[in-house]
């Protein structure tokens, strides 16, 4: 799809609009076609395990079926040393570390874009291109979870990692 991610959901049942699950549209956006502020609705993932008001909404939502680890960008490369170092098979989510001059054995590069649109244009189609290969762990550059326009890619990909390498336990249903 064009986005990439899911849709934003929007409550406007209770006088003040909020945001449900993030997406594409930011919370200026629909303030400014809504005519008024717009809130993020409060209330941890664990507290909508036994019954999600929306869809993913659970604490892992389509998650990969191998572990995902989400890592500062400082600590990218070690990391990725680390794991390879144990003969482990990586493959690395990158979108602000620039690509190393040597790989090790067993890694694999994937640069995302800069901007969150167009990684979360890419991200599901990157997390299924890692399922598919023979890897042990996915290495995921962490985004700013308070930057308004990384919202919605940060929140997917906390879900991913808290539901990666799990069976079906947890997950929203559709889960990939």
């Amino acid at each position: 799809c064009a986005v990439g991610i899911e849709s934003t959901i929007v409550d406007l049942s209770a006088g003040t609009p909020r945001i449900l699950r993030p997406g594409a549209l930011s919370l200026a956006a629909l303030a400014q076609v809504l005519g008024q502020p717009v809130m993020v609705a409060s209330g941890s993932a664990a507290s909508q395990v036994a019954s999600p008001r929306v869809s993913g909404s659970l604490a892992a939502h389509y998650a990969p079926r191998i572990p995902l680890r989400l890592v500062a960008g400082a600590a990218l490369i070690e990391t990725l040393q680390q794991v390879t170092r144990d003969g482990r098979r990586c493959f690395v989510l990158a979108h602000g570390v620039p690509l190393p001059a040597s790989l090790p054995a067993g890694a694999s590069w994937q640069g995302m874009a800069p901007d969150a649109a167009g990684y979360a244009h890419d991200l599901y189609t990157r997390l299924r291109q890692a399922d598919q290969g023979s890897f042990d762990l996915i290495l995921v550059e962490q985004v700013s979870a308070t930057d308004e326009t990384w919202r919605a890619v940060a929140d997917r990909l906390a879900r991913a990692a808290c539901g990666s390498g799990n069976a079906e336990q947890g997950r929203d249903a559709g889960s990939s």
